[in-house]
């Protein structure tokens, strides 16, 4: 699989959740919702949008494979982020994800996305 690093195809440095003090602040009193091949951690915030994909070592021990599994996620929720609401997001994928394929991730993540309230 050969990507070309290009602007469009990443998801923007503006949406990206990258501090630690946050991820761990959406994790303790952020809702969970739980879709069929991810978890999503999401804590409202006024007037920003800001995603991040959480793929542990327990996922599995390869960071190819974790690495892959990023990167589809990524790309959905690229698509969809103009539809999201205001908040923070945490992907969190599940073992199931590895054999799934772009439609069914993306249906899973749209289905979960709008659990949101």
């Amino acid at each position: 699989m050969c990507l070309l690093w290009h602007n469009n195809i990443v998801l923007k440095k503006e949406l990206r959740l990258t501090e630690k003090y946050y991820i761990n602040r959406v994790k303790r009193l952020g809702a969970t919702l739980h879709g069929r091949f991810v978890i999503l951690v999401f804590l409202p915030r006024g007037s920003e949008k800001k995603i991040t994909v959480i793929v542990s070592k327990k996922f599995d021990n390869r960071a190819v494979k974790r690495n892959e599994i990023k990167r589809k996620i990524r790309e959905v929720v690229r698509h969809g982020v103009d539809k999201y609401k205001n908040g923070f997001y945490i992907f969190i994928p599940k073992k199931q994800i590895s054999n799934a394929s772009y439609e069914e991730i993306n249906t899973d993540i749209n289905s979960v996305i709008s659990k949101v309230s």
